[in-house]
């Protein structure tokens, strides 16, 4: 998303110093326009990224692991080995995804707010006046 957003930085840089008369000022506020599209769709595949972290069976497989261990401590038995720290394991790393995909959301959504700021600016400069 930055790469793009350094794209829509160099193409916006152009707007200004471009041409009325030749339509070269509206064709480079298009182009920034459409690089902001591109980091429109860079946040979709965030969020496409983000919805396949979260579909993930971790929570679900913790879950059953704490059940099986509890039944089999109401039987009186236990397991062969014991899986208190693997179940910490995973419930830390849960919260450290759920952390990570907080602030990979937010970047991503200030990143797309600021190009959409870009190409508003482009627009306003590409209207001339007849």
């Amino acid at each position: 998303m930055k790469k793009d957003i350094g794209t829509e930085q160099s193409d916006y840089n152009q707007v200004p110093g471009a041409s009325c008369g030749d339509g070269s000022k509206g064709a480079d506020a298009a182009q920034v326009d459409a690089d902001s599209a591109q980091v429109d769709s860079d946040l979709s595949q965030v969020q496409s990224d983000v919805q396949s972290l979260q579909d993930n069976s971790v929570s679900a497989d913790i879950s059953k692991v704490q059940s099986d261990l509890s039944q089999l401590r109401s039987l009186g038995a236990s397991p062969d080995t014991d899986p208190t720290a693997a179940l910490a394991a995973g419930n830390k790393a849960l919260r450290e995804m759920a952390s990570a995909i907080s602030w990979a959301q937010g970047q991503a959504n200030g990143l797309d707010g600021q190009a959409h700021q870009i190409a508003k600016q482009a627009d306003a400069l590409a209207q001339c006046s007849g």
